[in-house]
Order: C-alpha cells, then sequence, then structure tokens
C-alpha cells in the first residue's frame, strides 16, 4: 500500500490552486508595470526609516508590521 506519484502531485496542485470566482485577478498583489510613482530616492528614504525603526523596538508585533510593511514596499518596487 502506497501512494501513487500522480496522487501526490494533485493533491499539491490542488492545495496551491486558487479559483478566481469570475473577479478576476489581485493586482494589489501581482507585480506589474506601471504600479509607482515613486522615485528611487523616495525607496531608499522609506527602506532607512523602516531600517531605523527596526533597530529601535524590541516588540514581536512591531517588527512583524515593519516586516510586512517592508514587503510590500519590495513589492511595488519590483
Amino acid at each position: 500500500m502506497g501512494i501513487s506519484a500522480l496522487s501526490a502531485v494533485n493533491s499539491v496542485n490542488t492545495k496551491h490552486s486558487m479559483p478566481l470566482s469570475g473577479r478576476g485577478p489581485d493586482w494589489s498583489i501581482i507585480p506589474s508595470s506601471g504600479k509607482s510613482s515613486k522615485s528611487k530616492a523616495e525607496f531608499t528614504d522609506e527602506i532607512k526609516e523602516l531600517a531605523r525603526k527596526a533597530a529601535n523596538t524590541a516588540s514581536k508585533a512591531e517588527l512583524e508590521y515593519i516586516h510586512r510593511q517592508r514587503t510590500e514596499l519590495c513589492r511595488v518596487y519590483v
């Protein structure tokens, strides 16, 4: 008795597929051209500010919030 490779692949594909349900893709999380109106200097300033905040906090919740902001900033930059 074992698991076939095909059923394992189907299981993985099912877990990671996301139906669009007729609403289309979520462009707020998909990088695309024309998203950012910030200059490179503005991105640099925001990254430096996030680094300062991260260095000056010991709160796990605050660090998680800063990480989410950094992730969003990176997504917009791309």
